[in-house]
């Protein structure tokens, strides 16, 4: 009878870890992650396409402080941030497979939206070595997300991070203005980044992070 017990225990034990992460719960929070990143560029993409670009013909258009100003609106970046607020605001705090979505940026312009941690910084160094090793047209880039389960708030999580790039003329040209600006060579200066960088059609400018909770 001792005997039995004991391999009873034994064998449950090692058949049911207690901090082991089911690969049935990767996938799907990984599918989530993926169709999430999805909604927000093409959400992005059409704002941009039909919401700004209608604006700016009108003689208005995008502004960063367009709250304070009669006809514009935010910039693409910024209405993004506001979904991922809303987005965030109206989950259950417990609900399973719960979601955040972000923006992050080495050459960041909103203050909160640089990179936050060592999985974020390995992440941006994953994308920025995928970029370096390609030598073709960069519109063909096969990029490959970055991703890690670790434990926030006592659940384990899956950390996702794709890659943000130029895709949009306008966009391209309206960050290359900003990094001419004082403040942010200033902002440079202080973070130890070069200023004064001309991002090229397709480069990477950014990164989505999504962390999505595991059933």
């Amino acid at each position: 009878m001792k005997r039995i017990t004991l391999l009873t225990i034994v064998i449950a034990l090692t058949s049911s870890p207690l901090h082991a992460v089911e690969p049935a719960s990767v996938d799907k929070a990984t599918a989530v992650a993926k169709a999430v990143d999805l909604m927000i560029r093409a959400t992005r993409s059409m704002y941009t396409g039909k919401v700004v670009k209608k604006l700016k013909k009108d003689g208005k258009g995008a502004k960063q402080n367009s709250h304070k100003l009669k006809g514009f609106v935010p910039l693409p970046a910024q209405f993004v941030t506001h979904i991922s607020e809303k987005v965030d605001a109206i989950q259950p705090k417990d609900a399973k497979g719960r979601f955040t979505v972000g923006l992050r940026s080495l050459w960041n312009l909103n203050p909160n939206q640089g990179l936050q941690d060592d999985f974020e910084r390995a992440g941006w160094d994953s994308l920025v070595n995928q970029q370096n090793s390609w030598s073709g047209d960069l519109k063909a880039i096969p990029w490959r997300p970055y991703t890690q389960t670790e434990t926030i708030d006592g659940k384990e999580t899956l950390r996702y991070f794709s890659a943000d790039v130029g895709s949009v003329a306008p966009c391209v040209t309206c960050h290359n203005a900003w990094e001419k600006r004082a403040s942010i060579k200033k902002q440079r200066s202080a973070d130890g980044i070069d200023s004064g960088k001309v991002f090229k059609m397709d480069e990477l400018m950014g990164a989505v992070v999504i962390n999505v909770t595991l059933d």
